[in-house]
């Protein structure tokens, strides 16, 4: 562990949201998002809590999900995280997996 002045933390997690929603405005001003009628929402806490409360709080009825699984499982296709908000929430979910994501289950057709 490792203590740091409250100061230093706060300028790191103002850093951090200033970053993210910077990520955020450029992902969505893209031509293949701008079209769609969307609303922005930021919450601090842990992501799967403050997702499915997001979720519950907005009446979402389509939420866009990326998702990693970290670590070397076989089989598990998509992280903790994930995992808990799809077991969660009520809505509609599109999980995407990042660009060259290669599943660890094979296809019965994959040779």
């Amino acid at each position: 562990f490792m203590h740091l002045p409250e100061d230093d933390v706060e300028k790191m997690l103002a850093q951090e949201l200033e970053g993210r929603t910077q990520a955020l405005d450029e992902l969505v001003a893209s031509p293949s998002i701008a079209r769609w009628p969307w609303r922005k929402h930021l919450r601090k806490g842990r992501p799967a809590v403050a997702v499915v409360d997001a979720v519950a709080d907005q009446k979402i009825n389509l939420l866009v999900l990326g998702t990693v699984a970290r670590g070397g499982i076989p089989g598990l296709v998509m992280g903790n995280t994930a995992e808990t908000i799809l077991d969660k929430v009520t809505c509609s979910v599109l999980a995407l997996k990042p660009d060259g994501f290669v599943s660890p289950i094979a296809h019965p057709n994959d040779g």
